[in-house]
């Protein structure tokens, strides 16, 4: 494979870290000590009076003597986050569970429909209680305990009687101490919990899956790296679309977990379209630019798409790829080649599956315009082309590297019959001249690319082959190598900014070449520049990686 294949497990103590600093915070309030020191000497009492307190609430106000009484619960609960809990914590958290009846409490207070429209503060500690007793069943043998399983079973079902409050917009409410409130429970407290739930065989619950995707599936905020870590919105999508199929042999049983998944809980629920805006904004999220994130969105990404024939013909796919195609133009992607890597061969993997179920599904029609808009696609395989060639090492095992050869055959040949196929069109058919202006200006600085990787391929003869066959494709759409060179001979005299005299007839003056990409010349630092400003910024193609 060209790419790592999906890892299926995430270690829970670092997604908490992730967001440690907002759970740790969420209740500072000042404890009353009188009522602290009651809580020790009187475990029964006081756990009776919590609840009586509970019971005779004001709904949706602030109680203040609940809120005191509910926070003394939680510091006993507290113990250092940061580290997995010790021993002596995990049993005195069981003996405060115990003591003070905690479990029944969560239950009874989870039972309310309108659990998350209460008062703000009530619900952060609540929850942050919820999360204590979570964390501490996912670290003892204790958690098989049938109590733990109905606490589990009561959150999920409490929370999605609360669906109201997930869709409800956040706009209204913005610059207010709810929004935050609100911010903070979405983006800390309801995550980490889920993250245990769904790491937990003993505390996943049929109801943890639909709670998961609708937490995952509302979130207003995917796309903002400062309101959604995108590692732990990838963890929930994952746990939605395999569940705790964590071991696949193969990406057919891969992508039939996915299926089963989109067909079952997504599509009758949320449909297609949704499901997709979602994935888009993910995409988005400038924190996927990352080694870790990138190397986990992007294969979830394009195996689910291709897993059901009903995101396929999804008119929001176009959106999604446009996406993909936004990252692999991305400064810090480009700027690293494992990032870019990864961005542009799941491009290139996901336009071949559609490009290949298009020749039996006319439905996919639109996605097809995207993908090969502005000829796009042909740009994007050549740069696919020099990344492979340019980066030898990349993959140690020999066995895969072979294989790399293989998938870039794959890429020239349903690429490659595509533009052959649309080649045919008349002269002045807009995806035909963007098509060949776009292999015109590519296909000779990649088949040089090629040419001179070959002594530094472990696999002479494979590299050979994926020469001719990029060689053959310019040869057999009328694409002549010794005109180009003729050409770029010529072009290689001016300056390539438009605003210097010397763009359009040479006065003698030397020039140099773009070391990013080697295709354009400049007079100097200046004019290279004004002309980076101007537009070569996108073009640049930094094809010079082995100088």
């Amino acid at each position: 494979m060209l790419l790592p294949p999906i890892r299926l497990r995430y270690d829970t103590i670092s997604l908490q870290g992730t967001l440690f600093e907002d759970v740790r915070d969420f209740s500072s309030s000042h404890i009353d000590a009188d009522v602290s020191a009651f809580f020790v000497a009187n475990p029964t009492q006081a756990a009776a009076n919590v609840r009586e307190l509970y019971r005779h609430r004001t709904r949706s106000r602030v109680n203040s003597e609940l809120n005191s009484h509910t926070r003394i619960l939680l510091d006993l609960l507290r113990f250092p986050m940061d580290t997995t809990p010790s021993d002596t914590d995990c049993n005195r958290v069981l003996r405060v569970i115990e003591d003070y009846n905690v479990l029944s409490l969560l239950v009874e207070v989870l039972s309310e429909d309108d659990f998350l429209e209460e008062d703000s503060d009530f619900v952060i500690t609540v929850l942050n209680i919820i999360y204590h007793v979570f964390l501490i069943a996912h670290r003892v043998s204790s958690s098989k305990d049938p109590r733990f399983i109905v606490l589990s079973s009561a959150f999920c079902r409490g929370m999605e009687r609360c669906r109201l409050w997930f869709e409800a917009d956040r706009v209204a409410i913005a610059g207010t101490s709810l929004y935050q409130a609100n911010r903070q429970i979405r983006r800390a407290l309801l995550p980490n919990i889920l993250v245990l739930l769904a790491e937990d065989f003993f505390l996943a619950t049929p109801s943890l899956l639909k709670l998961t995707l609708l937490y995952w599936i509302t979130s207003p905020c995917v796309d903002s790296l400062k309101d959604t870590d995108p590692i732990v919105s990838l963890v929930l999508l994952q746990y939605v679309l395999a569940e705790d199929k964590t071991q696949c042999s193969t990406i057919c049983e891969l992508r039939e977990a996915f299926r089963s998944s989109i067909s079952q809980h997504i599509l009758p629920t949320y449909g297609a379209d949704r499901f997709l805006d979602q994935t888009a904004k993910m995409l988005r999220n400038e924190g996927c630019i990352s080694d870790d994130a990138m190397g986990y969105l992007l294969p979830i990404v394009v195996t689910s798409i291709t897993s059901h024939p009903a995101l396929l013909t999804s008119s929001t796919l176009s959106d999604v790829l446009e996406a993909m195609l936004e990252l692999t133009a991305q400064p810090p992607v480009r700027a690293a080649h494992r990032l870019e890597r990864r961005a542009v061969f799941e491009f290139l993997n996901i336009c071949l599956h559609i490009l290949r179920v298009r020749q039996d599904d006319r439905a996919i029609s639109p996605p097809v315009a995207t993908i090969t808009r502005h000829g796009r696609l042909f740009q994007v395989l050549s740069r696919g082309l020099c990344i492979f060639a340019t980066e030898p090492l990349v993959v140690t095992e020999s066995g895969a590297r072979q294989e790399g050869y293989a998938t870039c055959m794959e890429y020239l040949a349903t690429f490659g019959a595509w533009a052959l196929a649309l080649n045919t069109k008349r002269t002045g058919n807009r995806p035909r001249k963007a098509m060949r202006h776009v292999l015109r200006r590519n296909w000779y600085p990649t088949l040089q690319v090629l040419r001179r990787t070959r002594d530094h391929s472990q696999y002479v003869n494979e590299h050979d082959r994926l020469t001719n066959s990029w060689g053959g494709l310019g040869d057999v759409l009328g694409i002549r190598e010794d005109d180009i060179e003729a050409e770029t001979s010529q072009e290689t005299e001016l300056c390539a900014w438009r605003g210097c005299l010397n763009h359009y007839a040479p006065t003698g003056q030397d020039v140099k070449t773009c070391k990013g990409c080697g295709e354009v010349s400049y007079c100097d630092r200046t004019c290279q520049r004004l002309d980076w400003s101007n537009g070569h910024r996108r073009e640049c193609r930094r094809l010079g990686w082995l100088d």
